[in-house]
């Protein structure tokens, strides 16, 4: 059932990864946090976005929760900068040395941040900052 379910977000979302290397964003001897930029098309209901996939590796033999604070700071399309307007904290479990990936259909919020616009002339991402991470 879930496989079914993930194969018609495949068909109806389609993904297009921009050519962009992977940025280490966090790396300590437990765990690395990195993204990277993709081209997120639904074609179905016209929208087309970039966002920043996050990848969490947990570099140990056992299980961790990762919590950390992330700020967005976005350039308006006249050129003013503002950022998000809380930090929230967002959570992460990792089963020992697993990775978990962000990818256009994540609904997971701690797994991707909406960069910009692609279909418009919008605001978009100008930076992301992870900050407060904790490993328990």
């Amino acid at each position: 059932m879930l496989k079914s379910v993930m194969m018609f977000w495949a068909v109806i979302f389609t993904a297009n990864v921009i050519a962009a290397d992977k940025r280490v964003c966090y790396k300590d001897s437990k765990l690395e946090i990195s993204y990277k930029s993709a081209e997120c098309n639904d074609s179905k209901n016209g929208i087309s976005q970039e966002k920043y996939l996050f990848e969490f590796t947990n570099k140990t033999s056992n299980a961790i929760e990762v919590s950390f604070e992330r700020k967005a700071v976005y350039t308006s399309a006249e050129g003013r900068e503002y950022s998000t307007k809380d930090t929230p904290t967002f959570k992460v479990a990792l089963k020992a040395n697993e990775t978990v990936k962000g990818s256009c259909e994540t609904k997971e919020k701690a797994l991707f941040v909406f960069s910009k616009q692609l279909n418009l002339n919008a605001s978009k991402l100008k930076s992301v900052e992870i900050s407060n991470v904790n490993i328990k």
